[in-house]
């Protein structure tokens, strides 16, 4: 038998099981739930090729447009979202083309004619700042088109950081631009993907917000997706379908069986002038926790920018206050000599809530050395993103633009925004 043959396995305790054979030392099956079983051979009493079922494959036969529907261009960059398994290795790969993908989708052509565009086939842990740069270029070639919104299809490891990327480089865009994943692939019956591409659809015709957006999963049930804001959304869960969350905002719009917006977005006062990141950037990003050793910020003296996860409001073990604390001594002269060097930015890691480098005096060491982030709302990739894109293109204005609005002021609890 080989992988890719529909066997049919019996044990020596009389369990059958169907499905297509993984390559492996076990009998490992891909069942037709889209789940995997492995049957160790000792347990094997019987086996059985079985003629292999012929599914039905996606035509790629594009569509007519349909006269009156929206126009939306569909961007392609890979993900799970275009992924089936790979009965070799057992796991998904990227395999599905956009025009395959609309052919799996065909409800999608009802909401929209639907103009595909192939960027790359690719796992979003992959992605650089050259990548966000094609994607800058396809969106301003298709508001140039007359698109009236577009579709990112991408991998959700890194989505959050990808749109907060094309947010601050696409500010002042004039139509919707939604990225969207899903966190199981095409062929599983579980599979968030149509639901997912199917909720932006709607959101870009019913709603028709201009801005850069999330569309995936807002519960468990496939009849809710939410639709996030490009900045502070976070993949708070490893495999979930609502994995992901809104930051310290609220979501913008709930996809049910009608559109519903919750928070509108601030309009942009920019004029729409995309630009895009230097890929020659460095931006690190170290995280702060018990036993830290400063030499874990030595490698950041030749890079362009640095974000701090500082713990709580955004502290640092800074603090030499016993012979076990002395080498702290060392990690604030670290931070301080890098601060006079390159943009260091304290966030932090519990994501709620705002840094405050003033409510105690480390922190107010720290700031008064030159370490920015100072009340700020933004989630840490959010910042990074932010950072990248002012390091691109006001370097000598970082200090200044941090805290400035572009399009991305989070309101105080105060307001009643978010808890």
């Amino acid at each position: 038998m080989k992988p890719g043959m529909r066997v049919r396995i019996t044990t020596h305790t009389d369990l059958v099981f169907e499905g297509v054979l993984l390559d492996g030392k076990e009998y490992t099956l891909k069942l037709d739930d889209g789940y995997n079983v492995g049957i160790d051979p000792r347990n094997v009493k019987d086996t059985q090729e079985l003629a292999s079922e012929k599914k039905p494959s996606a035509t790629v036969k594009k569509p007519a447009p349909t006269k009156g529907l929206p126009e939306i261009t569909l961007l392609h960059t890979g993900g799970t979202i275009a992924s089936k398994v790979d009965y070799v290795t057992g796991g998904v790969s990227n395999k599905i083309t956009p025009d395959e993908l609309l052919a799996l989708y065909p409800e999608l052509t009802q909401i929209a004619n639907i103009t595909p565009t192939f960027l790359s086939q690719m796992s979003s842990d992959d992605m650089r700042f050259a990548h966000y740069n094609e994607l800058i270029t396809a969106v301003e070639k298709a508001v140039t088109n007359k698109a009236q919104g577009i579709i990112i299809t991408h991998g959700t490891d890194t989505l959050h950081y990808t749109a907060a990327a094309l947010h601050y480089a696409l500010l002042g865009v004039p139509i919707p631009v939604v990225l969207v994943g899903s966190q199981r692939s095409a062929d599983r019956g579980s599979s968030d993907a149509k639901t997912n591409l199917v909720g932006a659809a709607r959101f870009i015709t019913e709603l028709k917000t201009p801005g850069v957006f999330i569309a995936m999963h807002g519960s468990t049930n496939d009849d809710d997706i939410i639709i996030l804001r490009g900045i502070n959304a976070r993949k708070n869960h490893s495999s979930r379908r609502d994995a992901f969350k809104a930051i310290n905002i609220n979501p913008v719009a709930r996809i049910t069986d009608k559109a519903q917006l919750i928070q509108a977005p601030p309009k942009s006062n920019e004029k729409f002038s995309p630009k895009h990141y230097n890929t020659d950037l460095r931006i690190g990003m170290v995280y702060m926790h018990p036993q830290f050793f400063p030499d874990a910020l030595s490698p950041y003296a030749t890079y362009d920018g640095l974000i701090v996860l500082g713990t709580g409001l955004g502290h640092a073990p800074i603090n030499a206050i016993d012979e076990h604390t002395k080498v702290h001594e060392q990690t604030k002269k670290a931070l301080l000599e890098l601060a006079k060097k390159i943009p260091v930015v304290m966030t932090t890691q519990c994501l709620n809530g705002r840094v405050s480098l003033q409510v105690y005096s480390p922190g107010r060491v720290l700031q008064e050395a030159g370490v920015l982030g100072h009340d700020l709302a933004l989630s840490p990739e959010t910042l990074f993103a932010k950072l990248s894109f002012l390091l691109s293109h006001h370097k000598k204005d970082v200090a200044t633009l941090l805290s400035a609005n572009l399009s991305d002021t989070i309101p105080r609890v105060e307001e009643g925004v978010y808890e």
